[in-house]
């Protein structure tokens, strides 16, 4: 399946007290697991089950990380790195239980993907990764 680029949602305010994560994970044990985890520690969290939706959520908010399973029901998780457009500067940490990070790293040379993370993965690891990433460009 191929994804056209798309038109993404960007505030012109800065209000936002909690941190907005976009999940896109279509196991859904893993899926809700990440999303607990987060929002336990301070962000707003966003869970998609499926490419289509993700890109729906894109289109009408902001997020400030995408963390982007690369195995998704009718479509690869890179289409949805690929079809972004070219002002998109929202973080990006891929996770799969199947590609190694030097797969990842030749299918994506996107300046917007920070980390790949192997399932299974630590969620501490994964905590220092998203704080990693969200804050790249504050430092």
């Amino acid at each position: 399946m191929v994804m056209d680029r798309v038109s993404i949602y960007i505030p012109e305010g800065n209000m936002k007290t909690h941190k907005e994560i976009l999940i896109v994970e279509d196991e859904g044990d893993i899926g809700s697991l990440l999303k607990k985890f987060l929002e336990g520690n301070g962000f707003s969290v966003t869970l998609a089950e499926d490419g289509r939706t993700a890109v729906g959520f894109l289109k009408e908010r902001h997020f400030d990380l995408l963390i982007i399973d690369m195995l998704l029901p009718g479509e690869h998780g890179m289409d949805l790195v690929n079809m972004k457009g070219d002002n998109f500067i929202t973080p990006i940490i891929l996770i799969s239980g199947v590609y190694n990070e030097a797969d990842v790293l030749l299918r994506t040379k996107d300046s917007s993907v920070k980390f790949f993370i192997k399932k299974p993965f630590d969620l501490d690891d994964l905590l220092r990764k998203v704080n990693s990433a969200i804050n790249a460009d504050q430092i």
